[in-house]
C-alpha cells in the first residue's frame, strides 16, 4: 500500500489489484477500500484513466491492454461479490475500441511506447470479456483471433463461453467527433489503411508524435508508426520516442511539447474522405495527472499551430502539412519513412553526416536533392514486395533529404524522406499512392489559388480529380 502513487498510471493499477485480491481472499475489508474506492484506486483510474474516445489516456494500446490486464484479475476476483464492476461502461468501451483500430491483417497499431511483445497476449483478455460483456466487436475479435489459431488457451478454458458464434462485421472508417482528441481511421479497397494519431500528450510512453500517420496498403506496413522496442535497449529513449523517427513535422530537431491535438473536420463526399486535425501550442494546456520526464523543448512549440489535411481517395491520399509561427532561424522538417527499396530518387550529393543529435544521428547513407531551380515537382519511388509506393512532392525551394535508419526491430533498415525549410510559415503538400504493378496515376500538379492548394491528380485513364485545400 505505501509503494502506490498518486497519479494515473497503470502502475497503481496493478498495485491496486494486488492488494484488492488478497482482501478479497481474506476478507479484510481496509484493503479493498483502500486498492478499490479511495482515490487513485481501481474505480478511480477506470473513471479518469479513460479519455472520452475510449482510449486509455497513456495513448499505447499496448498500455491500454496493459491496464485491463490488471483490472481484469481484481474483476475475475471480486464477480459476484458487493465489489465487482465488471459493468462499469468503460470496460466494454475499452475492450471494443481495438475493433476500430485493428490494422489489416488483424495486427495492433504500434502507438506510443507499444512494443511486439505488449501486445502478444492481449487478445485473450476478450475470453473474459466477452463471457461476461457480450457484442459484437468483442465477438469479432475473437472470430478473428481463431482463424489464425486453435481455441486452446487458458483463458479460454477457465472464462470463455462456452460457444463463440460465427460474426460477419468488417471494420469501417473511424473517428472521433470533431473538437475532440483521438485518432481518425480509413480503410479503403486492397487492405489500404491510414491512421491520422490527433490525440493528447499520454505522460511517460508518450511519443511526442502529434498529427503522425502510420500508412498501409496491399498486405504491406508501407510508413508505420515503429513503436519502440524493449525497455533498457538504448534506441528506447535515442531514438523510437522521439519526434523524428516519426511520419509528422518536427522543429528544430526538438521532440514537440505536451499539447490536445484534435480532429477539427470530417466530411464523406462523392467516394473520397476529407479530414483536418490541427495541433496548437499557443492555447493553455493541462498536464495529465502522471509522473513524467521532461524530454521536450517548450519554447521550440509554444508560438506553433500545425495543421494537417488528408483528402483519401480510392486509389491515392493527398496532403497538406501547415506549419505557422516557427522560429526563423530553425529548420522544419517533414519526415515519413517508406518500406522496402528506394527505386526513383532525384539526383543527390552525399552527405557525410547528417546530423549529431538524436534520432537524427541514426539515419545514414543520406543525400541532398540537387534540383533545378524552376523544379516544382519532384517524385520519389518505393517498392516493397513488388508493392510500388510513389510519392509526389510539391517543391517550392524547401531542402529534401533522402536516406535510411532503423526499422523495428533495429538490425533491418528502412527508407526516410525528409523535407526542410524555415519558419515562420511552411506548406509541404504531397499525394502517395500504392499500387501491385505500375502506378496508377500519371501526374500530379500543385498550384496555388487565392486562398487554396489546389492540387490536380491524373489517372491512368484520363481521369482528373482535383481537390481544393483551404490554406491555414
Amino acid at each position: 500500500m505505501e509503494h502506490r502513487h498518486n497519479q494515473l498510471h497503470n502502475h497503481e493499477v496493478i498495485i491496486s489489484s494486488a492488494i484488492a485480491v488478497i482482501g478479497l481472499i481474506f476478507g479484510i475489508d481496509r484493503y479493498i477500500q483502500f486498492a478499490v474506492y479511495e482515490p487513485y484506486g481501481i474505480l478511480y483510474q477506470l473513471e479518469n484513466g479513460v479519455l472520452q474516445d475510449h482510449m486509455w489516456f497513456e495513448g499505447a494500446l499496448g498500455y491500454h491492454f496493459y491496464a485491463l490486464t490488471s483490472f481484469f484479475a481484481y474483476e475475475k476476483f471480486a464477480l459476484h461479490t458487493p465489489h465487482s464492476h465488471i459493468g462499469h461502461p468503460n470496460y466494454k468501451s475499452m475492450m471494443e475500441l481495438l475493433a476500430s483500430y485493428l490494422e489489416p491483417g488483424f495486427r495492433i497499431p504500434m502507438l506510443n511506447d507499444t512494443n511486439y511483445g505488449h501486445t502478444s497476449s492481449s487478445l485473450y483478455l476478450y475470453e473474459f470479456a466477452y463471457r461476461e460483456l457480450g457484442g459484437e466487436k468483442l465477438l469479432f475479435i475473437l472470430n478473428q483471433l481463431y482463424e489464425e489459431e486453435k481455441r486452446d488457451n487458458l483463458e479460454a478454458f477457465i472464462y470463455g463461453a462456452d460457444e463463440l458464434p460465427e460474426c460477419s462485421m468488417e471494420p469501417g472508417n473511424y473517428h472521433v467527433e470533431a473538437g475532440q482528441s483521438g485518432s481518425t481511421i480509413l480503410r479503403g479497397k486492397d487492405e489500404r489503411y491510414l491512421l491520422i494519431k490527433h490525440d493528447r500528450y499520454g505522460g511517460e510512453h508518450d511519443h511526442y508524435d502529434r498529427l503522425g500517420i502510420s500508412y498501409l496498403a496491399h498486405g504491406k506496413r508501407i510508413s508505420p508508426d515503429l513503436g519502440t522496442t524493449g525497455y533498457g535497449a538504448v534506441m528506447h529513449y535515442d531514438f523510437y520516442k522521439n519526434t523524428g523517427s516519426h511520419n509528422t513535422v518536427n522543429i528544430g530537431g526538438d521532440n514537440q511539447a505536451p499539447v490536445n491535438a484534435k480532429l477539427t473536420r470530417y466530411e464523406e463526399s462523392n467516394g473520397g474522405i476529407y479530414v483536418e486535425a490541427e495541433v496548437d501550442w499557443t492555447k493553455p494546456y493541462e498536464m495529465p495527472d502522471s509522473f513524467t520526464i521532461v524530454q521536450w523543448k517548450e519554447e521550440t512549440y509554444r508560438p506553433v499551430k500545425m495543421i494537417r489535411k488528408i483528402a483519401w481517395e480510392e486509389d491515392y491520399f493527398a496532403e497538406v502539412f501547415q506549419v505557422k509561427g516557427a522560429g526563423k532561424e530553425r529548420p522544419v522538417d517533414w519526415v515519413m519513412h517508406f518500406s522496402g527499396n528506394r527505386l526513383k530518387q532525384p539526383e543527390g550529393m552525399e552527405i557525410e553526416k547528417f546530423s549529431d543529435r538524436k534520432p537524427y544521428s541514426y539515419l545514414h547513407h543520406m543525400k541532398k536533392a540537387i534540383l533545378s531551380e524552376d523544379q516544382t515537382s519532384v517524385i520519389h519511388d518505393y517498392e516493397d514486395g513488388g508493392i510500388y509506393t510513389r510519392v509526389f512532392t510539391w517543391n517550392q525551394g524547401m531542402e529534401l533529404y533522402d536516406g535510411m535508419g532503423p526499422d523495428n526491430p533495429s538490425i533491418s533498415d528502412i527508407n526516410y524522406q525528409i523535407e526542410r525549410g524555415y519558419g515562420p510559415d511552411l506548406v509541404f503538400a504531397h499525394v502517395i499512392t500504392s499500387s501491385n504493378g505500375p502506378c496508377l496515376l500519371r501526374n500530379v500538379n500543385f498550384s496555388v489559388d487565392g486562398d487554396c492548394i489546389v492540387i490536380e491528380v491524373e489517372g491512368e485513364k484520363d481521369e482528373r480529380k482535383w481537390s481544393r485545400i483551404h490554406k491555414m
